[in-house]
Order: C-alpha cells, then structure tokens, then sequence
C-alpha cells in the first residue's frame, strides 16, 4: 500500500505475463478474431462508419480523404 498524504492507495497485482512475452494486446486479440468475437474490434463496416472521424483526427480537409466512401 502506498499512503500519501490523506489518501491511500492500494497496489492491485495484474496478470501481465502475455503482454511481457508479446507485444501488448496481441494475443488476446489474435484469440477473439479467430473467435470471431465482434467486442474487441471494429469490423469494416465500422471503420468506413468512422472514416470521418478518423480524417479528422488526421487533419484532413472535409471531404477530401480518399479513406471516405460514400
């Protein structure tokens, strides 16, 4: 536990061994695609759904990605 000042915090022990021997996040996202489980990851029809968000985040100009299909 670590206290400082009127507040204390508790250390909470994780299980972190697979993202210690592999790259962060890759096995259980290896495991829920071919689970085909659909909660992990956006599917294509999310991400042509996002496309704007995403050119946004890029600065693109409105309208001007070539990521947009519509």
């Amino acid at each position: 536990m670590i206290v400082r000042g009127p507040e204390k915090v508790d250390l909470v022990g994780i299980d972190d061994r697979l993202d210690r021997e592999l790259k962060p996040g890759v096995y259980l996202q290896t495991v829920a695609f071919f689970g085909e489980d659909n909660s992990v990851a956006c599917t294509l029809a999310d991400h042509v759904r996002n496309c704007r968000v995403y050119d946004r985040i890029v600065g693109y100009p409105e309208g001007g990605s070539i990521g947009v299909l519509s």
